[in-house]
């Protein structure tokens, strides 16, 4: 079995995950409220840093049990996550770019 380390779509969820993590301080810092429930109270009662370091550390950690849970040949789910993180990072960018 292949490491699911070397998969490159765990490279390009980590590091959209973290464009994702940046467009939302950049926003939060331009006044936008954050729409995810759990991730608001979670600036409101320990700060920005407890956000960024929860956010990086979920999807991180989830994004690499699931590559290396999955065979190589049933790894399709990391395209998926993939998608979704792109399409919330093309949101934010769009939404910066309306701000």
């Amino acid at each position: 079995m292949s490491c699911a380390l070397n998969d490159h779509r765990l490279t390009l969820i980590h590091l959209l995950n973290l464009v994702d993590c940046i467009c939302t301080m950049l926003a939060l810092s331009s006044g936008v409220e954050e729409l995810n429930p759990l991730m608001r109270m979670t600036i409101e009662e320990f700060g920005i840093m407890a956000f960024v370091l929860i956010k990086v550390f979920v999807v991180s950690v989830a994004a690499t049990m699931l590559g290396q849970m999955l065979k190589p040949q049933e790894r399709w789910p990391l395209t998926g996550l993939v998608a979704v993180q792109g399409t919330v990072v093309a949101w934010h960018v769009f939404g910066l770019l309306l701000i």
